[in-house]
């Protein structure tokens, strides 16, 4: 499917619902300025025709003042705020255009993929589904180049209606006092365990050594096809890590999968576990602020990991994906960010709330954030990934600063059931 931008899914989410409230108020608001306007005008003429004292001119001015303030609002209502609003309506028409292009990438993706029949009518059906898959992804392009020019139309026709983040609850600090004035973003080999593992890493730079950083490994989700190394920095954290958009303070690791299939794998599971570790040895990193982060298969990965690896981790931001919970995620940061389709939760959407309460229930610090009206996995990270929060200084920073700010907990274990080694041994 096509990402559809930050900016624009943010700014559907914070405009569209309120667009027609907004307008149904500029038109009453043009309607009382008029009346207003029109008693206005009734009480000059009286006080015109039957008013006699030296005061009459100025009186009879101050109306005139009265009026052109009126009259101006008047016509900024039905002029440059009809247009800012119907160029909002516009803008929102263009993104639901987009996320429906992509529920017909989606269809014709799984036509693709299937792997039922191979005669010639299945086969002709998947190179039909392909041709038309292409054409769909060049329309999916055009169009959000289009939205794109009209969302930077709308910010610089004065400012005032710019995409903005959803509410949330975060708390604030940070855990470094001085600001990056510069970063590295590159890949690089990592030696883990003999093995050689790619990942990009991204370093900030400081006026003066600063040592011990926090370090956060994100794991993006994909399907299973290898997309190669270009798409570490497609989407999310490392789409916004490479064009700078968001500069962390601290190192963010976003190791190379080839295919989803490798999260599946123990023996894999425990490389990457190892692999932010290896990063602190070679960076000077803070082994004690080591977090997670990822979208979809990679947020259920980070969970994993915690499972597998108590009191190694100390926060993780997740983005559409959980998985089980015990005793590992005592004294563990979490903030799980969901979407809900339509009026009716996603099963998915029920899953990651009960998982948040269940983190909280162990002794941990969770919160969920849910975007409404937005179920694409890639759409739901992009946002996710874009929120900001405030410092102990109260600048507006990455999201991902919530993570670094926590210890792991040294203590916490995993409370592993009997069943659980009961299906170990069965091969399960």
């Amino acid at each position: 499917m096509g990402i559809i931008s930050a900016d624009l899914l943010k700014f559907k989410n914070s405009v569209g619902p309120s667009i027609g409230n907004m307008q149904s108020t500029a038109s009453t608001l043009q309607d009382k300025v008029g009346n207003l306007l029109n008693l206005n005008n009734s009480a000059k003429n009286g006080i015109d025709s039957y008013y006699n004292s030296d005061m009459k001119d100025a009186v009879l001015s101050s109306f005139d003042s009265l009026n052109s303030d009126c009259s101006s609002v008047v016509s900024s209502i039905t002029g440059e705020l009809s247009g800012i609003l119907s160029s909002c309506s516009g803008l929102i028409g263009k993104i639901d255009e987009l996320e429906k292009i992509n529920q017909e990438i989606e269809k014709l993706q799984a036509i693709i993929n299937s792997n039922h029949g191979d005669d010639d009518g299945s086969r002709s059906r998947r190179s039909n589904a392909q041709s038309q898959l292409n054409q769909k992804n060049q329309e999916f392009e055009s169009k959000e180049k289009e939205a794109e020019s009209s969302l930077q139309s709308l910010k610089s026709s004065g400012g005032s209606i710019a995409s903005t983040t959803s509410s949330s609850s975060l708390s604030t600090g940070n855990s470094i006092s001085d600001a990056p004035t510069g970063s590295s973003f590159k890949l690089e080999e990592i030696n883990v365990n003999g093995k050689k593992m790619l990942c990009y890493i991204y370093r900030p730079k400081y006026n003066k050594d600063v040592g011990k950083l926090p370090i956060n490994m994100h794991m993006y989700g994909i399907g299973f096809d290898n997309k190669g190394t270009n798409y570490m920095t497609y989407g999310q954290m490392g789409k916004y890590l490479k064009e700078g958009s968001v500069k962390p303070s601290g190192i963010v690791v976003i190791p190379y999968v080839q295919n989803g299939r490798q999260y599946e794998s123990k023996e894999f599971r425990d490389l990457l576990a190892k692999l932010p570790f290896e990063v602190a040895k070679k960076y000077n990193g803070d082994e004690e602020r080591v977090s997670l982060s990822g979208t979809s298969y990679g947020a259920v990965t980070s969970y994993r990991l915690v499972k597998e690896n108590p009191g190694k981790f100390s926060a993780i931001i997740a983005a559409c994906g959980a998985g089980d919970i015990d005793e590992s995620f005592s004294g563990m940061k979490v903030i799980n960010y969901s979407g809900r389709q339509s009026a009716n939760n996603h099963t998915d959407c029920r899953y990651i709330k009960k998982q948040t309460e269940a983190i909280n229930a162990v002794g941990g610090s969770a919160e969920y954030h849910q975007y409404d009206n937005q179920w694409a996995h890639g759409n739901i990270g992009n946002l996710a990934f874009a929120e900001t929060t405030k410092n102990e200084s109260g600048q507006v920073v990455s999201i991902i600063e919530e993570a670094f700010k926590y210890k792991r907990n040294k203590n916490a274990r995993s409370n592993t059931t009997k069943a659980d080694n009961s299906n170990k041994k069965k091969g399960a």
